[in-house]
């Protein structure tokens, strides 16, 4: 269960502009087809089959990693981004996306209804439980790592972008 943060860390300052972009393509009265649907429907009986289960496997991961994020014991390196992708209304590859200091992961459905998992760890103390995780669910198939240079920084933006209501302490 989310623990919702009225603001972020004291030293971080909210882009507002950038707040206020995010904000306007939420409530868009636009809407493009989602891949994940297409894939449903009009995707192959291997797919219908298999990304069920792929979902539900991420799902489990991710909900394995808030676990772990939740015995540390300083307040910031439990914040959250997690974003639920199926609700917006312009993304039309992006499922869902969580991020942390120390992880980012997301799952998308490719344009030719394949699921797909990325992910990053980043001086992750618990890295080696999630890659035994990810291999455990039969996640390795579709899941790719992914390596940004400065991690750190790319966190702190997207901290700083995102609406409050998608920020929480684990």
């Amino acid at each position: 269960m989310k623990n919702e943060r009225s603001n972020v860390p004291v030293n971080l300052k909210k882009l507002d502009t950038e707040v206020q972009i995010n904000e306007e393509q939420w409530s868009s009265k636009h809407f493009v087809y989602k891949n994940h649907l297409r894939a449903s429907k009009r995707g192959s009986e291997y797919q219908k089959l298999i990304n069920p289960l792929t979902e539900r496997a991420y799902h489990r991961l991710v909900q394995k990693v808030k676990e772990m994020h939740q015995i540390l014991t300083i307040e910031d390196d439990r914040l959250c981004i997690e974003i639920d992708f199926k609700k917006h209304p312009i993304h039309s590859e992006s499922m869902h996306c969580i991020q942390t200091k120390y992880v980012y992961i997301t799952l998308e459905c490719t344009i030719g209804g394949d699921y797909r998992i990325q992910y990053l760890l980043y001086n992750c103390s618990f890295e080696e439980e999630i890659i035994t995780l990810i291999e455990k669910l039969a996640l390795k198939h579709c899941s790719t790592r992914i390596y940004k240079p400065d991690y750190r920084s790319f966190f702190k933006r997207c901290l700083q972008v995102q609406p409050n209501r998608f920020i929480s302490i684990l």
